[in-house]
């Protein structure tokens, strides 16, 4: 009788082992799923905040470019009249 209660107390924390592994394992798993995909999502966002800075650059130094270009043809019509 006894042994067959520790058997069945054997079987049971198996059993018990055996589904807290599988969770433990799936746990990891999805985890690692879950962090590449917000990595993936973060150096996508890094990309694109470093080619809009460099847009916002750029169009910075044309409009300085052309209000410079504006300074000077104001200049030239200032000595024509």
């Amino acid at each position: 009788m006894e042994e067959r209660r520790k058997e069945a107390i054997e079987s049971i924390e198996r059993t018990k082992k055996q589904a807290i592994d599988k969770l433990v394992a799936d746990h990891e798993q999805k985890y690692k799923e879950i962090k590449e995909y917000y990595s993936e999502i973060t150096g996508i966002n890094m990309d694109l905040i470093q080619s809009l800075k460099t847009e916002l650059n750029d169009t910075k130094k044309l409009e300085n470019d052309k209000c410079r270009e504006k300074m000077r043809q104001y200049e030239k019509n200032q000595q024509i009249e």
